[in-house]
């Protein structure tokens, strides 16, 4: 490998492959949020031949571009019971009704 980029949070050390992205965001409304960014590896190699089979240097190389994508589900926190029996997510803002009938959580 002689060079490897990433855009959108992704980088590259070495061989390793990081993305900066939130594990969850709190909330409960909306599918969970889809995130993608590309990855851009070029690499170089050559071999030589065995002397008895094979013969000479053959080279080679190429870029790969791969679109990297994840995903950021969402956090509805901890229960919260109130004294009336019901109960909300704490990243939830409690409504009338999710109050009168509150969800499992």
């Amino acid at each position: 490998m002689t060079s490897a980029t990433g855009t959108h949070g992704i980088t590259v050390t070495g061989e390793t492959l990081t993305v900066d992205a939130l594990d969850s965001k709190p909330g409960c409304a909306g599918p969970p949020r889809i995130e993608s960014g590309t990855l851009t590896v070029t690499w170089t190699g050559s071999t030589r031949g065995d002397g008895t089979t094979t013969s000479g240097t053959t080279t080679g190389g190429g870029t790969l571009t791969a679109t990297v994508t994840w995903t950021i589900v969402n956090d509805e926190g901890n229960v919260v019971v109130e004294p009336s029996g019901g109960s909300y997510w704490s990243n939830c803002p409690p409504t009338p009704q999710s109050a009168k009938n509150p969800g499992s959580p």
